[in-house]
């Protein structure tokens, strides 16, 4: 059940619907997750971005990756990093400054969907509740 966010300073520069099914695309296949559980936003907000201290005009990302933890190898999380650089630089072109994706691993029992937590999912299907 991951979440994805994306924030651009530069929404004129990219194609969102692809983005998006490409942010999918590497939750399902680097990941392993659910395509239908897999939820992405995309945002772009009017906020002046800076780097190094200093406004920066051109084109800016920031991923936020929520998972729970434990479902993904060291392994899987590096690739997943280097294919999010990878997507980002072709949908956006040179970024004017790093792009940071960040993978935020919850504990099963602080985080779920449509009213159950992932730990008593998980316990549903291993028939321990």
């Amino acid at each position: 059940m991951p979440y994805v966010q994306i924030r651009l300073n530069a929404p004129q520069c990219v194609h969102h619907p692809r983005l998006a099914a490409q942010a999918t695309r590497l939750m399902v296949e680097v990941m392993r997750k659910q395509r239908a559980l897999t939820v992405v936003e995309i945002v772009t907000p009017t906020s002046l971005w800076s780097g190094g201290g200093q406004p920066v005009a051109g084109p800016l990302a920031q991923v936020d990756v929520k998972i729970t933890a434990g479902t993904n190898s060291e392994t899987d999380k590096a690739r997943l990093l280097a294919e999010f650089h990878a997507l980002l630089t072709q949908e956006l072109g040179p970024l004017a400054a790093p792009a940071y994706v960040v993978i935020d691993e919850i504990p099963a029992t602080d985080w779920g969907y449509d009213g159950l937590s992932q730990a008593s999912r998980l316990s549903r299907k291993s028939g321990g509740g």
